[in-house]
């Protein structure tokens, strides 16, 4: 398996167990279980995958227990789910703006920038207390009822907004409800064997669904986007997308049956957090942050794997200097012969045709004992 991220430390055994994560631009906040809200500011440092960690605030009395954490840099917020309500704070002095008092008794929350149709993006909030699911959007530093109450099946146990849908993972089965005004709803299939389900956003207003060790890509109609599911050697626990990286989109899994030996050996519930294009992945007591490895650097560590078909892909969107032609016709070559030697001669030949070295193939193929 080739190297597409250095996992980089940000804090190592950190007193406090954490809970949840948010960021933003050069800022990463950590809530922690007995209720302390912890600031730092990451800088990279020039020419390295280091980075300077500074703790810029810490605020002990910020809750008695943190739940989620969301930050709105566009509106200078900071949403929170606090002892199962959802607050709304200021992103620069951490001041109340609001509570909203229907939510009282929240278990979980998901917000989504909305492009309008003026052009504008809007922030809006869908909010689980017990079976019944909440619409919020922002406007004048207040969250403002969107329509009415959805009932639920069951009580959501994770849940991300997918275009005009949300989609709703339960303790069994995968729903999607439609924002139609009739609170439309589909069930779609079954969680599987995991104990959580598991539904990640996607920058591209999509959503990404856990069924077992397979992951598949949905719209907001609640059908499949991909050929073929994403499939993990165990069930993931966590999931989060790094999009546009060396204009590649890759998705990211901690699966829990090879952890990677740069972690170290600690109990884990990790949590991912991807936003602005970084990642950062937390243990209870760690976190660090998810740097690209360079496409040459991946391509090298294909080519040992025999990994042909995948570094041509790296290869095609490779945008750094040096010929780029060239290497895609060495990828190309080793991987034809790679063929011949497993004696898949025709499929070897198509490869060594489609390089312009068909003769010279057919000559390689007769000296061959």
């Amino acid at each position: 398996m080739h190297d597409a991220y250095e996992p980089v430390p940000i804090l190592e055994k950190l007193p406090l167990q954490i809970d949840c994560l948010a960021a933003w631009e050069d800022w990463l906040l950590v809530g922690t279980k007995p209720g302390h809200l912890l600031l730092y500011r990451i800088k990279k440092d020039a020419g390295t995958n280091r980075f300077e960690v500074t703790l810029e605030k810490s605020n002990k009395n910020f809750s008695k227990k943190i739940q989620q954490l969301y930050v709105v840099s566009k509106y200078n917020i900071l949403v929170s789910l606090l002892e199962n309500n959802i607050h709304v704070h200021d992103l620069l002095t951490f001041q109340q703006i609001t509570v909203l008092s229907k939510a009282k008794g929240a278990t979980l929350f998901a917000c989504d920038l909305q492009l309008t149709s003026t052009g504008e993006e809007r922030l809006r909030m869908c909010v689980a207390v017990k079976k019944k699911i909440q619409m919020y959007y922002w406007k004048d530093r207040d969250f403002y009822e969107l329509q009415g109450d959805f009932g639920a099946p069951d009580i959501p146990k994770s849940m991300a907004w997918c275009e005009n849908s949300i989609c709703v993972g339960f303790k069994r089965d995968y729903y999607l409800i439609r924002m139609d005004g009739r609170g439309s709803i589909k069930e779609l299939f079954p969680t599987g064997k995991q104990l959580e389900p598991l539904v990640t956003p996607l920058a591209d207003g999509k959503v990404a669904v856990g069924q077992d060790d397979l992951t598949v890509v949905l719209n907001e109609e609640g059908v499949c986007t991909q050929k073929c599911a994403l499939n993990w050697t165990d069930i993931p626990i966590a999931m989060g997308e790094k999009s546009k990286m060396e204009k590649a989109n890759h998705r990211v899994s901690y699966e829990r049956s090879n952890p990677r030996p740069s972690y170290p050996e600690v109990e884990f519930s990790p949590l991912i957090l991807h936003r602005q294009n970084i990642v950062y992945v937390a243990s209870n007591h760690f976190v660090w942050r998810l740097v690209p490895v360079s496409i040459a650097i991946q391509i090298r560590q294909l080519l040992q794997d025999k990994q042909f078909e995948l570094a041509l892909q790296l290869a095609m969107k490779d945008d750094s200097d040096g010929d780029k032609k060239q290497q895609i016709h060495h990828i190309q070559n080793l991987y034809a012969f790679n063929l011949f030697c497993q004696k898949r001669f025709d499929d070897s030949m198509q490869v060594f045709a489609k390089l312009g070295t068909g003769e010279n193939s057919k000559l390689f193929f007769l000296q061959w004992p």
